[in-house]
């Protein structure tokens, strides 16, 4: 590349530089410099100027041209220098992408422009600007990610060039650096170098904060503080900070760079005393508005981390250091709403109280201020008082204490004094009349329903307060009645007649006007005269043409009422028949006066019942539910049509009512025993054996009785047996074998009854399993044993027996013979020892059995040693010889099995002749007949040769 395509490059590229603002020098040493500034006053033609491609790239390859070409000197460090910063931008601009090829091409520009740059200083050391150079090298390295080597390039800036330009980033960023690799005393020095010259930078203010950093990561918290407060009060002084808040027109970056220092701020406080450092550090400066600001935001970082106490501490110590003043109330507030967000009941109701004195009406604080400061704290005075008022009032009902109710009283008497004109104070007044009926103070309790009820405008509990005022005047005639205060009762009584007839006045459309208007029927009923009440509501319910249709609803109720209790129960019936429409069915007076027309309904048939006229019975007790089905009586009316219709042996009829009633009540635990019982009945008089099963089976399950549990378990299985339910019977009697041992004999037919369903049902697995449960369950029994117990026992033992002998049986004699006639003698004394065990029960057809079993086993031995297998190699004279041994080995079984079929054979002489004697004669009639003739033997052998 020569002179004159360098010098245009440079020329195009002078603005490229990265970080210069001034003219680049560009000099050869032992040459004549040749500045830039020179090259604009002799202007240069050149031919195919605008064939030169002006971008990165382009200037990128002119320049590495130019640095190849060794004849190029002149600007050879200048080049260098422009190519690492074009590398730089290069690098920069190709990270920002996002294909790993193009990320790849990134940080081998930065790898070129960091070589560049050291090439640059290696040839350069002593070059007045390199600062400029380092620096950009350091952004380099920082970009690459290598942050130490950034730092250390930062360092040599520093060091090197204590005066550069670059002095307050450089600083800023060393201190970043150093911050995060946790060396906050080095960034300390770093940002506080850049304060310490207090000069007018974009970095300095970011600095001071970082350096409020960097000393509260030391544990410095003092200065930390201080140069947060330094930086408020500059804040302050730019208008950022009015009025104990950040300015609205401040931007979002400054409010942002404010809540920072705040909150470092109220970390150092926190590490310190708190309040007292705030009252220190602030101490004879300046006027701080935002001294508010720093107790806040300490409070609001106490709160963050669950220093609740703490947190409305701080609140508190601002409100008595500024007690006249409106932020005190707001901070006052604070400090509830820190007690309200934790478990802390006690400090939260003291603050509210404290609240109360210190704000509200009567305070210093209400006299010193004018009505709009009044306003501010109205919200919140009230508020208070009221949740003391209702915390004392609920504490009170759960203690019903007079002393607690009291309490909550004052509290209402407060929020009435400090604010009778407000529209909530009326509520109040009736609460307080609440409190003083549920203290006991009924006297004063009157007065109150009686002023809260007459003495405000209308409100919500206007009409309700002048019914508590009926209901009040109630109590203490009755209280006085009790006293035999005749004069007080008579005075109470015209007192109570007059008021009722204001409230009936005033209230008449209220939904407590009915039971008022009736007050007087209602006094006749309650004294229980019936007779007197009938008359008085009889005379207002025939009055139709009135219009207070609640009026005329409570005489008919009052009329209803006294006619059932004078047991004129049909007529009370239509009265009931008629007030009822008259209620809405959301109302409570609904459910209640539906019961009673259930009540004259079912009393109908219970009238009938005790004239035995059971189908009108049944008819009554039906018309509970198909009239009023959602009253209590109907599960009773329903079960006594169902025993009727059972008095009348109807048994469909009876099922029918019976099967709908577990439907409809499945639930009601008092009837559903009698159910089942009754639904037996029905079932098994209608045939239906296994709903009738069922039922039993229910019963068992539910009786509380032992004895009656265990009868009705075996009445179940029975039931189910008869209805062909096989297994579910087997079930049940398994269910009873475990439940009920007791009466043995019971239980051990219980058993005999689950091995005939597995024998029946070919399940001889479970079968073979029962019989040995059996057998050990009857050997148990011990005194308790009998007849029938041991002949069951017996039967499933040779059960068993058999299947041993089946086994032994099953297994050949094979070569060797030795090992194969082990086993099968193992199997063999099994099985004998079962018969023998069989023999102990002494029952006859089972001893027969057992003694033929025994003597088939001797006999089927013999034979297996003759029909054995012979072994291979032997020759025939041999083999003869093997077979005479054998024969010689069968031949005392064979005795045996002769002796112990004669043995049996003998207990004809006893006339004892069943089918195993018989079998034992013709098995001696085919052994040997001759010597049966001539054996001699006693049945007693039959066990001692076992």
């Amino acid at each position: 590349m020569n002179t004159r395509a360098f010098l245009l490059v440079t020329l195009l590229d002078v603005t490229l530089l990265y970080g210069c603002s001034q003219a680049v020098k560009a000099e050869n040493e032992g040459l004549n410099t040749l500045r830039i500034g020179d090259l604009s006053k002799k202007p240069i033609v050149y031919e195919s100027v605008s064939e030169i491609d002006p971008t990165n790239s382009t200037a990128l390859e002119n320049y590495r041209a130019y640095l190849a070409d060794d004849e190029n000197v002149l600007y050879h460090g200048e080049a260098l220098r422009r190519l690492a910063a074009l590398e730089l931008e290069e690098s920069e601009t190709v990270h920002g992408q996002v294909t790993e090829q193009k990320t790849d091409a990134g940080e081998q520009a930065l790898k070129y422009s960091i070589q560049h740059y050291k090439d640059y200083l290696q040839l350069y050391p002593d070059k007045k600007d390199n600062d400029a150079v380092l620096y950009q090298m350091a952004k380099a390295y920082a970009i690459f990610g290598d942050t130490e080597k950034a730092l250390l390039t930062l360092d040599e800036i520093i060091m090197r060039y204590p005066e550069t330009e670059y002095f307050d980033e450089v600083q800023f960023r060393r201190g970043e650096i150093l911050f995060v690799f946790g060396d906050y005393s080095s960034a300390e020095l770093a940002y506080a170098s850049i304060v310490r010259k207090a000069a007018s930078t974009q970095y300095l203010d970011n600095a001071q904060y970082k350096l409020a950093w960097s000393q509260f990561k030391q544990a410095k918290y003092i200065s930390s503080l201080e140069n947060c407060i330094a930086l408020l009060d500059k804040k302050q002084a730019q208008g950022h900070l009015v009025e104990s808040s950040i300015s609205t027109s401040t931007l979002k970056s400054d409010k942002d760079f404010i809540n920072d220092v705040l909150r470092v701020a109220s970390l150092a406080l926190s590490y310190t005393e708190g309040t007292k450092t705030i009252q220190r550090i602030l101490a004879g400066g300046p006027g701080r508005k935002y001294e508010p600001l720093l107790y806040r935001r300490l409070g609001e970082h106490y709160i963050k981390t669950d220093r609740i106490v703490d947190a409305a501490n701080v609140y508190l110590d601002y409100a008595r250091l500024h007690p006249d003043t409106l932020m005190a109330a707001e901070f006052h507030a604070l400090a509830i709403e820190s007690y309200a967000s934790g478990d802390f009941t006690e400090l939260l109701l003291a603050t509210k109280a404290n609240y109360v004195q210190e704000f509200g009406v009567g305070s210093v604080f209400w006299s010193k201020h004018d009505t709009v400061s009044k306003q501010a704290v109205t919200v919140a005075l009230k508020a208070n008082i009221l949740d003391l008022a209702k915390y004392y009032h609920a504490i009170a009902l759960k203690t019903k204490k007079s002393g607690d109710f009291i309490n909550a009283s004052t509290w209402y008497e407060k929020y009435i004094r400090s604010f009778p004109q407000d529209t909530d104070t009326p509520l109040m007044n009736f609460l307080l009349a609440e409190t003083e009926y549920d203290a006991g103070s009924y006297n004063k309790a009157l007065n109150e329903y009686v002023n809260t009820a007459y003495n405000y405008s209308t409100h919500t509990k206007s009409a309700e307060s002048g019914y508590a005022a009926v209901l009040t005047y109630k109590l203490l005639i009755e209280k006085a009645n009790k006293e035999a205060n005749l004069q007080v009762k008579a005075e109470l009584e015209a007192d109570a007649l007059t008021n009722a007839i204001r409230f009936s006045n005033q209230f008449k459309d209220s939904k407590y006007a009915p039971a008022v208007i009736a007050n007087t029927a209602e006094i006749l009923y309650q004294n229980k005269d019936y007779q007197g009440a009938l008359e008085f509501s009889r005379n207002n319910a025939q009055l139709q043409t009135l219009d207070d249709k609640s009026y005329f609803r409570a005489t008919w109720l009052v009329y209803a009422h006294s006619l059932f209790e004078l047991k004129e129960y049909a007529t009370a019936e239509h009265a009931y028949d008629t007030v009822l429409p008259l209620i809405r069915n959301t109302d409570p007076l609904y459910k209640a006066v539906s019961e009673k027309l259930a009540a004259s309904i079912y009393m109908q048939g219970q009238q009938q019942r005790e004239n035995r006229q059971y189908e009108l019975a049944c008819y009554h007790f039906l018309r509970v539910g198909q009239r009023v089905p959602t009253t209590t009586i109907f599960a009773t009316a329903q079960y006594d049509a169902a025993a009727m219709q059972i008095q009348l042996e109807n048994w469909s009829g009876a099922i029918s009512i019976l099967e709908a009633f577990r439907k409809q009540f499945p639930k009601n635990s008092k009837y559903m025993r009698g159910v089942s019982e009754k639904l037996a009945l029905a079932y098994t008089q209608t045939g239906q054996s296994g709903k009738a099963a069922d039922e039993i089976y229910h019963l068992s399950v539910t009786s509380a009785d032992i004895a009656e549990r265990r009868k009705l378990t075996w009445q179940a299985a029975e039931a189910y047996q008869k209805a062909g339910l096989f297994s579910k019977s087997n079930e049940i009697y398994i269910a009873y074998i475990s439940k009920y041992p007791e009466p043995f004999a019971q239980n051990i037919e219980a058993h005999q009854r689950v091995i005939d369903y597995y024998r029946e049902n070919k399940i001889y697995a479970s079968l073979s399993k029962w019989q040995k449960i059996t057998v050990d369950a009857e050997k148990r029994g011990k005194g308790n044993r009998t007849d029938r117990t041991r002949f069951i026992a017996a039967s499933a033992a040779i059960e068993l027996a058999d299947l041993l002998v089946a086994e032994y049986k099953k297994t050949k004699l094979t070569v060797p013979l030795k090992k194969s006639l082990k086993l099968k003698k193992k199997y063999m004394e099994k099985a004998l020892k079962s018969y023998s065990d069989l023999m102990n029960y002494e029952i006859a057809e089972i001893t027969t059995e057992s003694t033929y079993h025994v003597a088939d086993i001797y006999a089927h031995f013999a034979r297996a040693l003759l029909s054995s297998q012979r072994p291979k190699n032997l020759n025939e004279e041999e083999l003869e010889e093997y077979d005479i041994l054998l024969e010689e080995q069968a031949y005392p079984f064979e005795e045996k099995s002769i002796q112990i079929h004669s043995a049996n054979a003998k207990r004809t002489s006893t006339g004892l002749y069943d089918d195993w004697v018989k079998k034992s004669i013709e098995a001696l009639s085919i052994l040997e007949p001759i010597r049966y003739a001539k054996s001699e033997r006693i049945e007693t052998y039959v066990a001692n040769s076992i």
